[in-house]
């Protein structure tokens, strides 16, 4: 058998492109019929696609080009890119200001009145926000002689599954809560701060509003110690509290 003859027929059928059935390709010959060169082209195509890898064509298939694809990056880039994300976590953690020992230091051999206020509130509906301004004032009025260690809770903050509490408890929306709180405590009464602790509701805020209580002794220029830890007082070389 020849393989040209039989790569011939082949595309003369309809199947190979061509538009003759096996027994139109066989009145061209004398001695052969249709079925015997259909068996023999048969042959000769499968001795072919055993040479090939499996389902490819003996006609080659046009070659596709993709000009802008996208690459993925070469192997080899894990390395780098930890450096980066230890540069982002380093970002991350000098964001975050909390810690457990602080100390401070008044220059000064007056006497200093040092008092702990909690449980503000701030947009509580039982909240008596005239009496809380007028002992913010107060504070603010003795200057230096006065500084405070805020104690948590400056805001309401029913939020996640206490909102239902807060639809009835609350005179004010949580983000007004807040940006109340952070103008009064770090505007108003700026220079009266010591430090500042975090109560549970502050811990309700939501996590839009996460560690806003952080953010305020860092506008004040004051240590958080969170919810809880040790502040040393001096005054003059010597320990106040």
């Amino acid at each position: 058998m020849h393989d040209s003859r039989c790569a011939e027929w082949y595309q003369m059928h309809v199947n190979g492109g061509g538009t003759l059935s096996w027994e139109r390709i066989a009145e061209q010959y004398e001695g052969l019929n249709g079925n015997t060169i259909k068996k023999r082209v048969r042959k000769w195509r499968d001795g072919n696609q055993q040479e090939a890898p499996q389902g490819e064509s003996p006609v080659p298939s046009p070659v596709v080009a993709f000009p802008d694809l996208k690459r993925k990056a070469e192997p080899g880039w894990g390395l780098d890119f930890l450096d980066k994300i230890s540069d982002v976590q380093d970002t991350l953690q000098s964001l975050d200001t909390q810690q457990n020992v602080a100390h401070a230091v008044i220059d000064t051999d007056l006497p200093v009145g040092v008092i702990f206020p909690g449980d503000f509130h701030l947009g509580g509906r039982g909240t008596n926000h005239r009496l809380m301004k007028q002992d913010m004032l107060m504070w603010k009025t003795l200057g230096n002689a006065v500084k405070v260690v805020g104690m948590g809770d400056y805001s309401e903050q029913f939020t996640g599954k206490l909102a239902k509490i807060g639809l009835s408890q609350h005179v004010m929306t949580n983000d007004m809560q807040i940006e109340t709180v952070m103008d009064v405590f770090c505007t108003a009464l700026k220079d009266q701060w010591l430090t500042f602790l975090e109560g549970n509701h502050d811990g309700w805020a939501g996590a839009e509003l996460a560690r806003y209580v952080m953010r305020m002794a860092q506008r004040c220029g004051v240590p958080f110690l969170g919810k809880g830890g040790e502040l040393y007082l001096t005054g003059k070389g010597h320990v106040l509290l």
